[in-house]
């Protein structure tokens, strides 16, 4: 139970009912939408999807470069692992980001620029 609602129970309410009226249709998934509509145009656009699990995977991993640079106690050899992660992150986003940007500007050119 939200301690909001215990404390204060009708403000919520009214605060809820208000943003439903103003923004009627403001859902992520629309009700009704099947599995098979999520993917087609009917809520979760694939590539934002991507791009979320790649920039989770992109600070997992620079959250670990550091762990591993912090608990490297200055061993050259642990510190040089550390910085090849750290690296290696951001080169992962980096090819992430321009193999999107040189994917849109081909189908740009072509005239498919709907696609993504």
């Amino acid at each position: 139970m939200n301690i909001f609602n215990l404390l204060v129970p009708n403000a919520h309410a009214t605060i809820m009912d208000d943003i439903r009226q103003a923004q009627p249709d403001s859902y992520i998934i629309q009700p009704g939408t099947t599995l098979a509509g999520l993917f087609t145009g009917g809520g979760i656009n694939l590539i934002t999807l991507a791009f979320v699990i790649i920039g989770l995977l992109f600070m997992w991993n620079i959250i670990m470069a550091g762990w591993d640079y912090m608990m490297s106690s200055g061993d050259p050899k642990k510190v040089s692992s550390a910085s090849t992660r750290f690296l290696n992150g951001f080169m992962g986003i980096a090819i992430a980001f321009f193999a999107f940007l040189i994917v849109n500007i081909i189908t740009s050119m072509i005239g498919l620029g709907s696609l993504i």
